[in-house]
């Protein structure tokens, strides 16, 4: 049996490698995948994993991740990447996420995203305009002179 850190470095190579197949032998029959990226945001069982899959295949051109942090023990891993995904029609985009993997026998049975987006709302609408507030002004921070 793969130990977990490797059983998740795998799944992720095989992802990159838009192998859906491969990518469900790391699944157990009945897991679930949360992930707020897909129309579905919580696929139970490997036929709606494959079809979230299916999905973000047909619009990803070259799915990248970097990975930063891989932490756990047998059952339970924290996977931290830096996402940057390549769309088909050349655009790209890159974030931060954490992968929390629960195993059971050698397999996945639940993954969750937790991607580093920030707050929403119009809480995202005051951030964005202290930034933008921040950078005209030439400051990093409101401590600098």
């Amino acid at each position: 049996m793969m130990d977990a850190h490797r059983l998740v470095e795998s799944m992720i190579e095989a992802f990159m490698g838009k192998d859906i197949e491969r990518v469900l032998d790391f699944f157990a029959d009945e897991a679930t995948m949360i992930d707020p990226h897909y129309p579905q945001k919580e696929m139970v069982g490997k036929p709606a994993i494959a079809a979230g899959l299916r999905w973000a295949f047909q619009f990803l051109e070259q799915p990248g991740f970097e990975l930063l942090n891989l932490i756990g023990r047998e059952n339970l891993v924290a996977i931290e990447v830096r996402a940057h995904h390549r769309f088909k029609g050349g655009k790209s985009i890159r974030f931060n996420e954490v992968f929390v993997a629960e195993l059971h026998d050698g397999k996945i049975t639940r993954l969750q995203a937790y991607p580093d987006y920030g707050p929403g709302g119009i809480q995202n609408v005051m951030l964005r305009l202290q930034r933008f507030w921040l950078r005209i002004h030439k400051k990093k921070t409101y401590s600098d002179k």
